[in-house]
């Protein structure tokens, strides 16, 4: 969906590098509130911008990824394609 070959291809990037800015932000945004440990979110319907220009929808759930201690360490994050059903 980012349109990028290899896994490589995404190191060191931001949300803006891939999706238009008001798109990142909001995904930075929703990111961020995550990893504030204020809450996960859940089943959000979302348009996502795939490589190709075209807009998608998708079902995105991120939640904290905690370390063995509990502390948010990271973000776990996933998209189902709901784009038909809409």
């Amino acid at each position: 969906q980012l349109g990028v070959a290899r896994a490589e291809d995404v190191i060191g990037k931001t949300d803006v590098d891939f999706h238009p800015r008001h798109l990142a932000a909001q995904y930075r945004a929703d990111g961020l509130q995550v990893l504030d440990g204020r809450a996960p979110i859940s089943a959000v319907e979302e348009p996502v911008v795939v490589g190709t220009g075209v807009t998608r929808w998708y079902a995105s759930t991120k939640v904290p990824l905690l370390d063995a201690d509990g502390q948010i360490v990271g973000l776990v994050g996933a998209g189902r394609d709901i784009t038909d059903r809409r």
